[in-house]
């Protein structure tokens, strides 16, 4: 092989070498670009890791109860905490019926619960309550400014009377509760003070005579007709919330749906009689004398009482 020849041939060797150490650089370089633009995952048990993680999270759960979504299981969680509220209530008012110490030792069982449970109860109740309020007028803004006007003409055509009318039934269920707790918790509107006098077997101290203030407080017929207005419309309400709380959590199909809506149906009758035989039997005995309560623990009080306007006098309304 000649001089010139060798020459050449070292020529193409360094330009092959130079070739490829060039395309080893620019495969490294395009290599480090590619992984750093991948973000690096720190490990799991680092601080940074763990914060970012808690407010991905935190940020996922804020969006969910900020949905309408979250703000129906909201409505559905307060209506079933209120719902069983209202089954209980129920239940001990029907003690009425029973002897006087029935009700009466339930009465004073219930203010002195033992580690403040009953302030416990009160406050869940009352976040229980304004939280369905808050999440259902929330939800009836969306859905008006959600649905243009013809679509709420065909759906107000279709949907049931109790469907359309739950925002002004639980505005007047809400002034009914109010009013209930002042006649009968904080005793506000009518003075019943006399009737601190009720003896229980191993309770030292007089007690409230809860059964005497149920009976003259729904013996005014004003009072007796609007709890069982109120109530009417609350039984109502709940009787369609029950049916749609199981949809709101979706456990309502069309399988389901009409035995959940006959069950809420029969639910919201069975509450309203429950209430609302109280102060219609109280009526009965007081205006058409109906022998149906036991009236010797405070017969002798009855002349403090107003009913309509005129005071009562040996039992009888004058």
């Amino acid at each position: 092989m000649s001089r010139n020849e060798l020459g050449e041939a070292a020529r193409s060797a360094r330009i092959r070498r130079f070739r490829a150490v060039a395309t080893i650089g620019v495969e490294l370089d395009f290599t480090r670009r590619i992984r750093a633009s991948i973000p690096r995952h720190r490990s799991p048990d680092s601080a940074a890791f763990a914060i970012n993680v808690n407010k991905r999270n935190m940020s996922v759960k804020q969006r969910f109860w900020g949905s309408s979504l979250g703000k129906k299981y909201l409505m559905a969680i307060s209506g079933f905490i209120l719902t069983g509220f209202v089954i209980g209530h129920m239940l001990g008012n029907l003690q009425m019926f029973l002897h006087p110490d029935w009700i009466n030792t339930y009465a004073h069982q219930l203010q002195n619960l033992p580690y403040g449970l009953l302030w416990v109860v009160r406050l869940v109740l009352v976040a229980a309550v304004g939280i369905h309020i808050w999440s259902a007028i929330l939800l009836t803004l969306e859905n008006r400014r959600a649905r243009p006007h013809g679509y709420e003409v065909e759906e107000s055509l279709q949907a049931s009377y109790a469907s359309r009318t739950m925002i002004y039934s639980g505005a007047i269920i809400a002034i009914f509760i109010v009013f209930h707790i002042l006649h009968y918790t904080t005793l506000s509107v009518f003075d019943y003070s006399m009737l601190y006098n009720y003896r229980l077997e191993g309770v030292g101290e007089p007690v409230l005579n809860v059964y005497a203030m149920l009976y003259i407080g729904f013996s005014k017929w004003y009072v007796a007709v609007f709890y069982i207005v109120a109530v009417f419309l609350l039984c109502q309400h709940l009787g369609h919330g029950i049916s749609s709380m199981f949809q709101s959590i979706g456990w309502r199909n069309q399988l389901w749906r009409r035995r959940l809506d006959r069950i809420a149906l029969v639910i919201g009758w069975a509450l309203f009689i429950g209430f609302a035989i109280i102060p219609a039997a109280v009526m009965l005995d007081a205006f058409a004398g109906v022998p149906i309560f036991d009236r010797s623990s405070f017969e002798e009080l009855l002349g403090y009482a107003i009913a309509d306007g005129a005071a009562v006098e040996g039992g009888q309304y004058v």
